[in-house]
């Protein structure tokens, strides 16, 4: 309608359609004092199907819950009617993530992480309230990035939009299907018609929140069940190598990744708790805001070990404490390990070579002794305590470093430097 009557709503003067939801559309609305809000209008194809309307009150609860709580991260609800159904909420200035990927507008990786710490600590808080909302829905459409038209270094403030798929506690509705599915964000349990229960758990974001991680980092949509590819970790982990090729911590690409592979298991009892993995998301941005870390940081053995080796050849131990390197080709081990004593903390490295048939196997009792003595006399003694042995046809060297609290960025590549140069002594050539 053109008339200014029949665009008036509920006493709200309907300006213009900006947008869909599940289950309505929004449009821009002003009311008698010229305050300016956005309105959700139920679609006349869900209003005709109870499910469908069941479900749109259940998240109109879900936003008088999270307004309740005064959740800011969460767009807020002003009023709700029957009769036509629709929802009165805050008009937020701002590009959805969507858009502010597809303009290039997050460039830096600590920015997306900062993006990505935002939404993880506004759903975590959203699953610790006694009510326990799960939003189910989350993908890039529905988070705006409040009042961000540039390149700013100010703190990107998010909200989170479209509660008709939410779930909270005593909700008695059925949780239905739909399309959003084909986006590559839902977790794959929602796709399942038969598997209603197993959709109402915190698991179900987890799986969204490590798709939209997916995203915000690599820049790609994810297809559909794209967790499931053969190559998934693989290709995410050389995706975001090139993409962040000039980042100085090498082993926040690796970890990320894996928070990643973590948080998106086809298994939901598989995937990683959100406090965990907001956690770990902090973990890394740490290490990209400054050049040290403290020395019992769980990045610390993983920045020393992926600058030795393949990644393909690490093994991580003990939640980060311990870290096994192989190098099978050679026969040559490392295992880098956090050692307390009182109140002093101790980087231990051993070194292992068994003989392989490629040696050199002639006088080998003198080329063993003479491989560990070169092995111990390169490393640099004012970084590390050297020390070695030859056992049963093999070498065993052993370097001991007492570490600082903090320990800087160049000291972490001396240690590497250091490790590989005992390593490579150890040839029988």
């Amino acid at each position: 309608p053109n008339n200014s009557e029949t665009n008036v709503l509920h006493g709200y003067i309907i300006k213009q359609k900006i947008g869909r939801g599940a289950f309505g559309n929004v449009y821009e609305a002003y009311d008698d004092k010229k305050n300016k809000y956005a309105i959700k209008v139920l679609l006349q194809e869900v209003k005709d199907k109870f499910p469908y309307l069941n479900c749109f009150r259940r998240g109109i609860r879900s936003m008088k819950i999270l307004k309740e709580h005064n959740l800011k991260e969460m767009v807020t609800i002003h009023n709700a009617y029957e009769v036509p159904a629709c929802i009165v909420m805050d008009y937020i200035e701002g590009p959805t993530l969507r858009e502010a990927i597809d303009r290039r507008m997050l460039f830096e990786l600590p920015q997306k992480i900062d993006l990505i710490i935002s939404i993880c600590e506004s759903i975590n808080t959203a699953h610790q309230l006694p009510e326990q909302i799960l939003h189910r829905d989350l993908k890039p459409e529905n988070i705006i990035l409040e009042n961000f038209y540039s390149h700013s270094d100010d703190p990107i403030s998010i909200k989170i939009l479209d509660f008709d798929l939410s779930w909270h506690q005593g909700s008695t509705e059925l949780t239905i299907k739909i399309g959003a599915m084909s986006q590559g964000f839902m977790a794959p349990e929602q796709a399942d018609e038969s598997q209603h229960d197993y959709t109402r758990t915190t698991s179900v974001d987890v799986y969204s929140i490590g798709m939209l991680m997916y995203y915000i980092f690599t820049e790609v949509n994810p297809a559909p069940n794209q967790h499931m590819f053969e190559r998934f970790q693989e290709d995410l982990e050389n995706t975001l190598i090139k993409k962040y090729s000039s980042l100085r911590w090498k082993s926040v690409i690796h970890h990320l990744s894996q928070l990643i592979i973590k948080a998106t298991y086809q298994e939901q009892q598989e995937r990683i708790a959100l406090s965990v993995l907001l956690e770990q998301i902090r973990i890394i941005q740490d290490a990209c805001i400054n050049d040290f870390i403290p020395c019992i940081h769980p990045l610390f053995l993983q920045e020393i070990a992926y600058r030795i080796n393949d990644r393909n050849e690490i093994t991580i131990l003990d939640h980060g404490r311990s870290i096994e390197i192989e190098n099978e080709a050679l026969a040559k081990k490392v295992y880098l390990t956090l050692q307390q004593s009182g109140y002093k903390t101790y980087l231990q490295v051993k070194i292992e070579k068994t003989v392989i048939s490629s040696d050199n196997r002639s006088n080998l009792g003198k080329f063993l002794h003479t491989a560990k003595d070169k092995a111990i006399s390169c490393v640099d003694r004012k970084i590390f305590l050297p020390s070695g042995e030859v056992k049963q046809g093999a070498i065993h060297i052993l370097l001991t470093a007492e570490l600082p609290e903090s320990v800087y960025l160049h000291q972490i590549e001396a240690y590497a430097k250091n490790i590989l140069k005992a390593r490579a002594e150890m040839d029988l050539k």
